[in-house]
């Protein structure tokens, strides 16, 4: 084990930390020049998300989506790297794959090719040890004024490996980001196909096999009991565990289920495991299912099937959430009271079995969502632990690791 401050073999400490020994430690403003070129006409116009990437400005669902002009824009070259300078910190930048112009508000900056690639710099940009040097460089205020302007840009330390470590690295993570989104895809279309099936069972378009009982509309109130909420005093709320954990809204679901994130020791009204949740302040109509006995606040209500079949209840309102959905946008409303949950209808087979053999269908369905996500969790959890240690060198790709592995041989 390495004590504080000892020498790594194979490795030297830098402005950036222990770096391997054939890498090297440079400023941004040595391996980027700012572009300053003006937009020209007929060029589409980009934006910058920290999501996304670069993306038309036209698909972003913005209030003053103003048309940018081409002597006020900034025009941008494939391969450049373009950043907000008052989100950079938080990941809002991009490589351009497209001739485009973007705001004036924008940083474009162009890599030396013979030095650095931008796909690998973007790469740096993202991983922890890369924010946190865009962060530490930032300034303002508050965090919401904190600028990072292209002077103090060039003047970040990052480390460079040899330009054909930079193309791997850059092209291992590529790799990664390729399967990612094939998974993302195959999700989609699962999602897709269970939402059509839905559609058909749950209004009675197919029917399940050895079936053939009717159907009828009801009222909500009339099959299930309906716990609205109702929130406790603020001085009654504690993060030690004291009482029963608080659902007081969407911010306390994940993944469909309850996930609260404070207790209370004053109970107003509860609901228990099995218990389907639903949001009655905007966006209303939202499902998930409680997994603990907790406290409900004013901004969830509980549904409880009574002689129904809770997970039909349960896919019938999942399918419906639209519906509410529809309902709440505009100026209709923003949340909705015990009547209008209470008169909320659903269409229910008479035939019990029908009921629990169209839950069993969706929810086997769902499982297999469920698995196809969790398996995209772990895959991400994977392609961000590399990122991080490649672009570091912590990690080496199996050409470039010589010296690593001589240095383990040593520690």
């Amino acid at each position: 084990m390495l004590l504080k401050n000892e020498k790594r073999p194979g490795y030297k400490k830098t402005k950036v930390g222990w770096i391997p020994d054939d890498w090297e430690c440079v400023p941004l403003g040595q391996v980027f020049k700012k572009r300053t070129a003006r937009g020209k006409q007929g060029v589409p116009v980009f934006s910058i998300t920290q999501d996304r990437g670069m993306v038309l400005r036209a698909t972003l669902e913005r209030k003053n989506c103003n048309d940018v002009s081409a002597d006020k824009s900034l025009l941008v070259e494939p391969g450049d790297v373009a950043y907000n300078m008052m989100r950079m910190w938080q990941g809002a930048v991009a490589v351009c794959k497209e001739r485009c112009v973007i705001s004036p508000a924008y940083v474009v900056c162009r890599p030396n090719a013979d030095q650095v690639d931008s796909n690998f710099m973007f790469s740096y940009f993202k991983s922890k040890a890369g924010m946190h040097k865009l962060y530490a460089y930032s300034y303002g205020v508050t965090a919401d004024r904190l600028r990072l302007y292209y002077e103090d840009f060039g003047l970040i330390p990052a480390p460079l490996p040899s330009l054909h470590e930079q193309m791997a690295i850059a092209g291992a993570l590529e790799c990664w980001d390729k399967v990612i989104k094939k998974l993302e895809d195959k999700i989609e279309r699962k999602c897709q196909i269970k939402k059509g099936l839905a559609l058909k069972l749950l209004s009675g378009q197919i029917r399940v096999r050895g079936f053939s009982k009717s159907w009828k509309r009801v009222r909500l109130g009339n099959i299930c009991t309906l716990i609205m909420g109702q929130s406790p005093g603020s001085e009654f709320y504690n993060i030690n565990g004291h009482g029963l954990p608080l659902i007081q809204g969407n911010t306390d679901v994940c993944n469909r289920k309850s996930a609260p994130r404070i207790w209370t020791s004053c109970v107003t009204k509860k609901c228990l495991p099995g218990d389907i949740l639903m949001s009655v302040r905007a966006p209303v109509g939202e499902i998930a299912l409680s997994v603990h006995e907790a406290c409900l606040g004013r901004g969830m209500c509980a549904v409880r099937p009574n002689e129904v079949n809770p997970v039909f209840v349960f896919q019938t309102l999942l399918f419906m959430e639209e519906k509410w959905h529809s309902c709440s946008q505009g100026s209709t409303f923003t949340a909705v009271n015990s009547k209008d949950v209470s008169r909320f209808q659903v269409f229910i087979p008479l035939d019990a079995s029908e009921q629990c053999a169209i839950a069993e269908i969706l929810s086997a369905t769902d499982a297999e969502i469920n698995a196809l996500q969790r398996k995209l969790a772990l895959l991400k959890d994977q392609k961000k632990f590399l990122l991080n240690n490649l672009v570091t060198g912590t990690i080496r790709l199996p050409h470039f690791c010589k010296a690593a592995r001589k240095g383990d041989r040593h520690e």
